[in-house]
């Protein structure tokens, strides 16, 4: 944005197109991107210029553009949330990861580098992973792909601090399982019952947009009203969990 263009505004800022003239310019879930922005982004891929917020003088850019989405593009611009032209522009070179689950060794390369990456930035000295976790690791769904896996490790390298990080650590055994949890909700307000193992917070959730589709039968925009939520925002969540 220039300087003066809105209160606060006070020295000019290169937005991150500009910050990207000359490299790679990644845009991560794309497509989640409103179609007001789409509308701009096609403007700046076609004409390799944009306009700061308060300029008046165009800035040419030249760039590699990289996106990335778990959405089916394709599908979204059938009906009418992806401009066409967008997706054409973007689609030059298309590549498709696998989700975790089906990526076999894989998984325990991509653990034993989020345990070695926070180690170091928790001071801790977890020692890899036992024979146990590594089977876990491997045969565990990931609902939340890379994501999950991310927050796993983390919280099992804070838990462990040092030695192996075991089963008992990463949390991944009773993730489905919902015995002993009880919510109940009237005038007086919502009562919630915990069991004393512990429970998952993303099986509760994976369990109540289930619950939504089905007395929804299937129908989203009712599913989003059961759940007060946007569709958009129901949608995000039944792709994390990979709920049709």
């Amino acid at each position: 944005y220039e300087k003066g263009a809105f209160t606060d505004a006070q020295r000019t800022k290169k937005g991150l197109l500009e910050l990207a003239d000359g490299g790679t310019f990644f845009l991560d879930e794309i497509g989640d991107l409103n179609i007001r922005l789409q509308v701009k982004l096609v403007k700046a891929l076609e004409e390799k210029v944009f306009r700061r917020l308060g300029g008046t003088e165009d800035i040419r850019v030249s760039m590699r553009i990289m996106a990335a989405t778990n959405r089916d593009v394709e599908k979204a611009v059938e009906e009418g949330h992806f401009r066409e032209d967008l997706y054409f522009r973007l689609n030059v070179l298309s590549l498709h990861l696998p989700p975790l689950r089906e990526r076999g060794q894989d998984v325990l390369v991509i653990a034993d580098h989020f345990h070695r990456k926070f180690n170091n930035e928790h001071g801790c000295r977890m020692n890899g992973f036992s024979t146990d976790a590594k089977k876990l690791l491997q045969e565990y769904p990931w609902p939340g792909n890379v994501r999950e896996l991310k927050n796993a490790i983390e919280r099992a390298v804070l838990m462990g601090q040092r030695g192996e990080i075991s089963t008992a650590f990463l949390h991944l055994g009773r993730r489905q399982e919902l015995s002993g949890f009880h919510l109940q909700q009237d005038n007086s307000g919502m009562t919630v019952s915990i069991p004393e193992t512990g429970i998952s917070l993303e099986a509760v959730e994976k369990a109540l947009l289930q619950k939504s589709m089905e007395m929804a039968e299937g129908n989203k925009a009712k599913a989003a009203r059961l759940l007060h939520l946007t569709r958009e925002t129901l949608r995000y969540r039944l792709r994390k969990f990979n709920i049709d």
